[in-house]
């Protein structure tokens, strides 16, 4: 295994991980939010509805192509 091999590696991935573990938030998206975005996005891209919708409750820029 390579993290054995070289510990450095496992050393600098945990101090990652531990990193983006400190500034990631998990958020869900509510039905408020669902139907506000829900006008503007096609029906069939559940996904992108959602992640919309995250990004609006959030408070996050989405960047899209359409």
């Amino acid at each position: 295994m390579l993290t054995s091999e070289l510990p450095k590696i496992r050393e600098r991935a945990d101090l990652l991980y531990r990193m983006v573990q400190a500034k990631v938030k998990v958020e869900e998206p509510d039905r408020e939010h669902i139907e506000t975005v829900k006008p503007d996005m096609p029906e069939s891209e559940a996904a992108d509805i959602y992640h919309a919708a995250t990004c609006l409750k959030a408070g996050s820029i989405l960047i899209t192509i359409y």
